[in-house]
């Protein structure tokens, strides 16, 4: 999203079947509307059958995690927030809170889509902070991507909230609820800035545009009675 900005940013257009049976293609140029709604409108607008897509090259990058041991979630927020204010449009990051039964953990999600030598300065600090596990190296992005994302569904519960700042105060609501919270829930802190912070508000439905944080609470579990545990208020609490 840093560098090249949000999916709906590179739709470039796509073909509808409307409520009333009529198939239609939104783009600049025909149904302008239409585009500029289904890009982060959500539902009712229709059927997309067919998307189109502006692409970008991207071949080799930089990726993968930093873990600590548990103990050390304000001072570690504290840099992580200080990489996210001077992060050039080529890094993407998302700060992970994570309870254990060692201690709450923190983990950098990392990913770096120019020069290597770059991402290595840029990750500098913690590095200096001697994590647990470090597992940053370059690949392609098909292998960042395929280790990013779950490949089975899992039960789970998520919210969210946006934060224009990082703040002390919020450091340390986040430090508390986790460290009160039960191992299968977690915070994640999706970076927004960047690409998708110099779109227009009004170019397109999808309006969160400020720099800033999103703030997800996801809490999974794998058996019937864990759905039942009341830690995801403590967490959001």
């Amino acid at each position: 999203m840093s560098k090249y900005g949000a999916a709906c940013d590179n739709l470039i257009s796509a073909q509808c079947v409307t409520v009333d049976g009529r198939q239609v293609e939104a783009s600049q140029n025909s149904n302008p509307d239409l585009l500029w709604a289904i890009r982060g409108g959500g539902g009712n607008f229709g059927i997309v059958t067919a998307l189109e897509y502006q692409l970008h090259p991207v071949s080799e990058v930089s990726a993968g995690t930093l873990t600590f041991p548990g103990g050390r979630i304000p001072e570690l927020l504290q840099v992580f927030a200080k990489l996210v204010k001077a992060a050039p449009d080529g890094m993407s990051v998302v700060g992970s809170v994570l309870p254990s039964e060692q201690g709450t953990r923190f983990q950098l999600i990392f990913l770096h889509c120019d020069d290597p030598r770059q991402g290595n300065e840029l990750l500098r600090p913690l590095r200096a902070l001697k994590p647990q596990e470090d597992s940053v190296r370059v690949e392609s992005y098909l292998q960042a991507q395929e280790a990013a994302f779950l490949r089975a569904p899992v039960a789970h519960f998520q919210t969210d909230l946006f934060l224009p700042e990082l703040t002390a105060g919020a450091m340390a609501r986040i430090t508390k609820a986790t460290n009160d919270s039960q191992p299968n829930n977690k915070v994640f802190l999706v970076t927004l800035y960047g690409a998708i912070s110099r779109v227009a508000v009004s170019d397109m439905a999808f309006a969160l545009r400020q720099p800033g944080y999103e703030v997800d609470i996801v809490s999974t579990w794998s058996v019937p009675a864990e759905s039942e545990c009341d830690a995801m208020g403590q967490v959001s609490a």
